[in-house]
């Protein structure tokens, strides 16, 4: 009396729906740009000169804040603490 009627239902899976929508493609967009942001705002790092513990003419060695500061000459010189020397 009556026929069954069979409807193929297409249905689109949740993974696939976000991988084909281009919110996906400017969400990377916008999260490469703001970590190049942070990492532009950062404090450059710069090298002392010259380095701790050594690296002065003459085979002069200081450790501390300011020390051999003020010398001119000399030779084999050692200043450890603030402005020694």
């Amino acid at each position: 009396m009556y026929r069954l009627i069979l409807f193929n239902i297409a249905t689109v899976s949740v993974p696939n729906l976000i991988s084909r929508s281009p919110l996906r493609r400017s969400f990377s967009v916008v999260l490469l740009a703001l970590a190049l942001g942070v990492f532009a705002l950062l404090p450059a790092t710069q090298a002392v000169t010259p380095a701790p513990d050594g690296g002065y003419p003459n085979h002069n060695t200081a450790e501390g804040d300011n020390a051999l500061l003020s010398l001119t000459t000399g030779a084999n010189n050692t200043a450890i603490g603030f402005s020694a020397l």
